[in-house]
């Protein structure tokens, strides 16, 4: 079951991840389905120290926000009166066009939010007390154990969510030697070796992931004896933690004290000068290749190794001597080595080394690969352009883009005259299609303008048995809650503005309907996306649950009677209140509304569905919603989700797909790159959001 409140990074389902898809499920057609100041004062997020400074003895063009860190959850159980830090995300500047990366700093987000709103709110966590206790209470702190494994419990490991990149060093897979600083990023020698073989060595937290096609960091020497051993590499899990990396089987590393690389073996071979205190190496590994690479203060070394296999590598380093010293980067700062300039293909001919020109012929002859794939088999009856042509034309028609859909095939036809091809161009329509198309079109309008009662109105007029479907239960739940959401959007935006100027009722202004016949038929989807996300106060109409006959979605907005204070409308037709006591009604509504939410679904145990109510439920906990933790919720973009959802719904119902072929082809591409990436092949140089979508 997908979660019934999910956020998705992207307005469009063409840009969305699909993490959690499958390449069987695709081709068969298969879809998916500020601190808080109202009610009291909460702590603020605590703010992690700065990054140490890194040498480096290079000019750089990389632009200020090129790479990103934040806060990270540190691997041990800290003390119990330390506040709880939320998650790491650590991306690297060479992989900010990863889709790998893109999909991890989406998942990162919402993990964020979650973490917060749960070191905010711990009450939240339960929804067995009353709405409007919740409300009043006073915030009771937990010790940072009890928020921890709140977290845990709430956020279960996700099995098909991408591997994560490395962000410190373990203190658990480590020699006992070892003691970890500086948020586990500076590792230091404090023990002793008993014989000459022995030395103590340290793996990172999580392996490098494949999916990334290259991965690359670097080690800064803080200190290091004359006679001291320092190993720079990665190993297997399985390496021995007692020996320096390279000297093992499954470990590849570069020495200091001789300049020696070592691949699974004590036999070194001569490979670059030494490096001593201060001196920055840096490492990184080619999936696709299978080879590896190192630096010293910037200047590439060449390759050092061939045929690198395993399926999960670590970063590792290790030392021999005591009060060696050392600090890893992982992309949290800026590298010393220009990393970024040999990924992108504009400046890598003037590196002037055979690895930069590597990856660029590596990205090319993908590219090449993908361009001379030929469309013949896909659909004999067309040639490639009229395929395309096709597939556009029934995704504009397809997601209500009428007038849109129009356009194009007029187009599309005028284009082909002059070229005596085929004069009927695409067909769009018949007119069963073309009426269901502007219905759907009205129901999503109302939607993006955040009007739910008019759109759950026009549902029941036109399509009255769609959300009484037990399949369609999750997207009434979402339209319930959504109905919710704007409410408080309302209230929000009354009471952080000042109250705007009163003014008559505009002539030639018709009133909204009221029993959800009439709409305008002149409203265009391509529009709705630009415009303004405050939706207009307008007075929710009446229309049954189909789940549960007692319950009106009018109910809680208009209270029991279903009456309305008197609003004035401005020019442009939005209704505005006219003082403060109509807005603290507004409040009062909404949370009358927020309990007949409560009540009905009280008891449906889905966890997903416990957590999606106390998300938005917790907007009423902030004077100012969107600036909370929980503030992505009053977005546009959540309007857009449960708008395509219900569009999906209604074409079910009507036996249509509920996705557009073009949706479908793109999702099929998404699971075939991520088959291709698993192993570090060719699909980790290809981002079908930004190669072919952009």
């Amino acid at each position: 079951m997908t979660d019934p409140y999910s956020h998705p990074q992207s307005y469009r389902r063409l840009n969305q991840s699909l993490s959690s898809s499958s390449y069987a499920s695709v081709a068969a057609g298969a879809t998916s389905q500020s601190s808080p100041a109202r009610f009291g004062a909460l702590s603020h997020l605590l703010h992690p120290e700065d990054d140490p400074p890194t040498r480096s003895n290079m000019t750089s063009t990389k632009s200020p926000d090129s790479w990103s860190a934040r806060p990270y959850l540190s691997t041990k159980m800290p003390d119990q009166d330390s506040p709880p830090s939320p998650p790491l995300f650590i991306r690297p500047s060479y992989l900010r066009n990863s889709r790998h990366v893109e999909r991890l700093e989406t998942q990162h987000t919402v993990e964020l939010a979650e973490f917060d709103q749960l070191r905010r709110h711990p009450q939240s966590a339960s929804s067995s007390q009353d709405l409007s206790a919740n409300i009043g209470s006073a915030t009771i702190h937990r010790s940072r154990k009890d928020l921890i494994q709140d977290y845990i419990a709430r956020n279960p490991l996700r099995t098909n969510a991408p591997k994560k990149l490395p962000t410190c060093w373990s203190d658990i897979d480590k020699w006992p030697g070892l003691e970890l600083l500086a948020g586990a990023t500076e590792v230091k020698f404090t023990g002793s070796t008993k014989t000459s073989d022995e030395a103590a060595a340290i793996r990172s937290d999580h392996p490098m992931p494949k999916e990334v096609g290259i991965y690359y960091f670097e080690v800064t020497v803080l200190s290091r004896g004359k006679e001291g051993l320092i190993g720079i590499g990665f190993s297997g899990p399985k390496a021995s933690l007692n020996r320096l990396p390279g000297w093992e089987p499954e470990s590849w590393a570069y020495h200091g004290d001789d300049g020696f690389s070592f691949s699974c073996t004590a036999s070194g071979k001569p490979y670059g000068p030494k490096f001593a205190a201060w001196d920055v190496v840096g490492c990184g590994v080619n999936f696709e290749t299978g080879s590896a690479f190192f630096t010293k203060n910037g200047v590439f070394l060449g390759e050092a190794f061939h045929n690198v296999r395993g399926d999960k590598l670590y970063p590792s380093v290790g030392m021999k001597k005591n009060n060696e010293h050392l600090r890893v980067n992982f992309g949290s700062a800026p590298f010393v080595f220009d990393i970024d300039s040999m990924m992108e293909a504009s400046i890598l001919p003037h590196l002037g080394h055979d690895f930069a020109n590597q990856v660029q012929k590596q990205r090319n002859r993908v590219k090449a690969d993908i361009n001379k794939t030929s469309a013949d088999t896909l659909e004999s009856a067309r040639d490639e352009t009229m395929l395309v042509q096709e597939l556009v034309a029934q995704y504009l028609a397809h997601d209500g883009y009428v007038e849109t859909a129009r356009a194009f095939n007029r187009e599309v036809r005028d284009e082909r005259k002059p070229l005596h091809m085929d004069s009927d161009g695409v067909e769009l329509f018949d007119p069963s299609q073309d009426l269901h198309a502007t219905k759907r079109q009205s129901i999503r309008s109302a939607i993006l303008e955040g009007e739910i009662d008019k759109a759950l109105n026009f549902i029941n007029t036109y399509y009255p048995h769609v959300l009484e479907r037990e399949e369609n239960r999750d997207v009434y739940f979402k339209l319930r809650c959504r109905k919710f959401i704007e409410m408080i959007c309302r209230v929000n935006d009354l009471s952080t503005q000042d109250p705007p100027p009163l003014a008559p009722k505009a002539a030639g202004k018709l009133p909204h309907p009221s029993n959800g016949t009439t709409f305008d038929h002149q409203m265009e989807l391509d529009d709705q996306l630009h415009r303004e996300s405050r939706a207009p106060i307008i007075p929710p109409m009446p229309v049954p649950s189909p789940f549960n006959p007692g319950l009106r979605f009018g109910d809680g907005a208009n209270g029991a009677d279903g009456k309305h204070d008197t609003m004035d409308t401005a020019p442009d037709g939005v209704q505005l209140v006219s003082s403060a006591t109509d807005s603290e009604q507004l409040l009062v509504d909404a949370l009358e509304f927020g309990q007949e939410l409560k009540a009905e679904f009280s008891d449906d145990p889905r966890p997903a569905v416990r957590k999606a109510l106390d998300d938005t439920f917790a907007l009423i906990a902030y004077q100012d919603a969107r600036e909370s933790i929980v503030g992505g919720l009053m977005e546009g973009k959540g309007r857009v989700e449960i708008a395509e959802e219900v569009n999906s719904a209604i074409l079910v119902s009507l036996g249509k797909p509920s996705s557009a072929a073009l949706e479908k082809v793109v999702a099929q591409a998404e699971v075939l790159v991520d088959m291709l990436s698993s192993d570090g092949g060719a699909g980790t140089f290809v981002n079908v959001r930004r190669d072919c979508l952009q």
